[in-house]
Formats: C-alpha cells, structure tokens, sequence
C-alpha cells in the first residue's frame, strides 16, 4: 500500500483524466478495508471507469513517457483493489493492461512487486475457478500463474539483495504445479524450505505455501500433518472479510482431511461453515454488485461526454460558465493531490456598456468574439496543456493556466489588455478594444469561489486603477 501512496508527482500537462484517476485511486488505496468504505468504493470504480474511457481515447502505444509512468501506477492499483474486492478475473485483465504499458514503455519501472502482481492475480483467479468448477476448470490459470511466478522470481534473482524473495516466488511456482496434482523429486523439499523461510521472515505468501504443502501431505497420506497445516491457515482467517480464496480451499478440504476437527459445534466447524459459505455467497454478490456500478458509471460518463456541447458557449466558441466550474474543481483536485496550484485571470472588457448603447448589439456581439479570438490566439500553446479560456457571463471571461507563475500568466496577458481595431467589414471591427485583467493565486487551501472572488477584486483594482491593465493578487 505504501507503493500505492507514495506516487511521483507529474510532470505539467498531464492528461485530465488520467490524473484525476490516478488521484482517486490513490486516495483509495489509502483506505482501510475498501469493501466496507462506500464512498471510497464508489470513487474507485469510477475510476476505473474513466480509465477505461481514457484507454479508448489513448492508445498505450502513442501516449508518452510520462503518461505512460502514470498510467502503470494507475493500472497497478486498480488491479490491486479488485484483488483486494475478490474480482480476481478482472484484477487479471488489469495487470494484463499494467504489462502492454510496461512492454511498449521500457522506461516505465517493471519492478519485482508488478510482476508478482500480476502473478498474484492469476493465483487468486485460479482457486476462485477451483472452487467453482473444480480442478480441470482452475488447471489453465494455475499454468498461467506458475508462468508469472518464474517470471517474478527470475526478476528479483537480478539482485543479491532478493535471494529469500526469489526462494520464495520459485517455491509458489512449484506450489502452482501441486495445485494442479503435479510434483517433482523436489517439490517437497522446495515447499518446506519456503515455510521455514516464512517462518523466520513472514512476506504474505504463507497461506499459498501451507495450501500446497497441506494438498501435498494429504496426497501422501500424512492426514495429521496436513491437518496441522489447516489449523495454521485457520488462525490467520479474517473474520470480518471474505476470506482469501486459498484459504477457502484449505477449510474445504478439511471436511475430507480431518474429519474429527469437525465433530459437534466446534470452533473449527463453525469456522469452516461460515468460510465456505460466505465465499460462496458473497464472491457472486460482489461480482455482481460490481458489474452493476461499473455500467452505471459507463453511462455517466458517455452522458457527459454526449452533454459536452452544454460547456460551451455559443457566441464566442469558448467554454461558459460550466467549463469554468468543472475546470477549477478539477485544478483544485489537482492542487489538493500535490501536483502543483494554477492561475486563475478575470477578464472584463472596458466600457462595453457603451459600446453597445453607442454602436448596437451586433458590434457588441462582434466585440465578445474578437476578445475571444485574441484571447484564444494570444494564449495558444504558451499556456501549456489543462489551460481553460472560457466566456464567464455578459462581457466577462475567465482563463485557467496550471502550472504558470503569476508573473508568467501577466507576461502573457498584457499584450492583450488592447485589441487594434482591424479591416473587417464586420460591425464594431473598426473599434479599439481594452481589457483589464485580475490575476490571482491558486493553491492546495483554495476554493473555487474563493479564487474567482481574488481575480474579480484584483479586476476591480485595475478598472480603478484606470483600465486597460492588469493586476496580480495573491489568492
């Protein structure tokens, strides 16, 4: 989890989505016991939801570096959190996602912890098929996955530093064959190497281990010590979750391995029932469950996508008022998360009460659209990606530059508090146009109207100031 928390802050302009993704799945994975947090379950399958959008739109091949390091640690979350919710077929496809990106990007980190990720997964998925539909149903997974675990340990063997977790991801590969009623001369040696390495430095994968070794000594007929193994694996049950697959598996076999365990009401009956059958009824209502939000987030966001033509504004073709608002709630998020602030610019347009009383509406329509074009041509590319440059209301407009000083945002704006009158035969084209414009401050302690109300008074300084000008504040 503290992979997942301590992310690496993105370089400017990043794409919305995936930082906005990437922030919430942070934040998830930061909260204890996902599946009994509404809020934060809601927000990650929202997330993954976006991603998927943004998968669509971006092909991992043409996305570059930078988004690509984000995206990996966006896809290794995910994949992480669906592990964590018992959706182990979808935490498959996830990490399949997180190798294309590791694959097409070599300079993204494929570290030991992704690889057993992955493997992890495939793990999971396999006993969850093997109690499903047995054996031959959960055989194939068990293949993929003992492939991954070469693959991870084969990864970690690069540093000395490895060798006990190499040791260990090898004996979970041989583990994988057991699963699958297969061993070799040394299979047994292997996996009791494995638990006494666990036993002197625990690393999580204890119940994988006891799981094979118990199947292992049941298939040799040492009923007492596979018996023994169960009653370890027992003592590590969560009581409050669903339990892990493995575990669900080593509780069933106990009906066959240890009968006596479960004579009466025993504890370790009771335990036993409860596992089994809350797995059982519990692994389909969360699939469901899932499947169910994951739609409905789908829709929200394809009816957002569908409604965008409501951000914008149809005399200037800038955004209005709803670009501004989604903009700064989103730069604020951004903010909160430690991406760095942004400026916000309130731009008001000098006199227009009297151009429009002295030259008509069409010339004060004309007006709205040279301002925009200035301000949309001045800006160009200079304002770096994530920029906002939008209609606020009447003859006001709001531009939101991230990642930009105040004085860089002044720099750009000041050639534009005065727009020359030009040769068009458009009414108004004839007419000098000043701006005055406030700049204010954005940081992670802003609020949206907080920020607006800071570049309003510094635009109301400026008109008193004499016009034509502008004006920075800190927000």
């Amino acid at each position: 989890m503290a992979e997942i928390v301590s992310y690496e802050q993105p370089t400017a302009g990043e794409h919305g989505t995936l930082w906005e993704a990437v922030t919430t799945i942070a934040r998830t994975r930061a909260t204890a016991r996902l599946d009994h947090h509404r809020s934060a379950y809601h927000d990650l399958v929202h997330s993954i939801a976006s991603l998927e959008e943004y998968l669509a739109s971006h092909p991992i091949a043409d996305i570059d570096e930078a988004a690509a390091r984000h995206l990996a640690f966006a896809l290794s979350g995910v994949s992480e959190a669906l592990g964590e919710l018992h959706l182990y077929d979808r935490a498959v496809a996830w990490t399949d996602r997180l190798e294309a990106v590791t694959e097409r990007h070599p300079t993204v980190p494929s570290t030991i912890a992704t690889s057993a990720r992955r493997a992890d997964a495939l793990w999971a998925l396999a006993c969850s098929e093997r109690i499903r539909g047995g054996a031959a149903a959960a055989q194939p997974w068990f293949e993929q996955a003992r492939a991954a675990y070469v693959v991870a340990a084969a990864k970690a063997s690069e540093s000395p530093a490895n060798a006990n977790h190499t040791r260990e991801l090898a004996a979970i590969a041989c583990a994988c064959d057991v699963m699958n009623g297969r061993r070799h001369a040394d299979t047994r040696s292997v996996l009791e190497d494995a638990l006494e390495l666990q036993r002197r430095a625990p690393r999580g994968y204890g119940r994988h281990l006891r799981l094979a070794a118990g199947l292992l000594a049941r298939e040799e007929g040492r009923d007492e010590e596979a018996a023994a193994v169960i009653a370890r694996a027992a003592d590590r049950v969560d009581w409050d979750g669903l339990g892990s697959t493995d575990l669900v598996i080593l509780m069933e076999q106990a009906t066959t391995i240890a009968p006596s365990m479960l004579d009466g009401e025993s504890p370790m009956r009771t335990l036993v029932r409860r596992l089994v059958e809350d797995w059982h009824r519990r692994a389909t209502a969360d699939r469901d469950a899932y499947d169910e939000q994951l739609a409905t987030e789908r829709a929200r966001i394809r009816e957002r996508g569908r409604g965008s033509d409501h951000d914008i504004d149809r005399l200037t073709g800038l955004g209005n008022r709803r670009a501004v608002d989604a903009g700064l709630t989103s730069l604020l998020a951004r903010a909160r998360a430690g991406w760095g602030g942004f400026c916000v610019a309130f731009v008001d347009v000098d006199d227009f009460t009297t151009i429009n009383g002295e030259h008509g509406h069409l010339a004060g329509d004309a007006v709205l659209r040279r301002v925009a074009d200035a301000l949309r041509t001045g800006l160009g590319t200079a304002s770096g990606k994530g920029s906002v440059v939008a209609r606020f209301g009447g003859d006001e407009f709001v531009v939101l530059v991230p990642d930009r000083a105040p004085a860089e945002v002044e720099r750009l704006l000041a050639s534009l508090t005065r727009i020359a009158p030009s040769d068009d035969a458009e009414a108004g084209a004839d007419l000098e146009v000043t701006l005055t414009i406030g700049i204010a401050r954005a940081d992670s302690t802003s609020t949206v109207t907080g920020v607006l109300a800071a570049a309003d008074l510094a635009m109301i300084d400026g008109k008193r100031a004499g016009k034509a000008r502008t004006v920075v504040v800190d927000g």
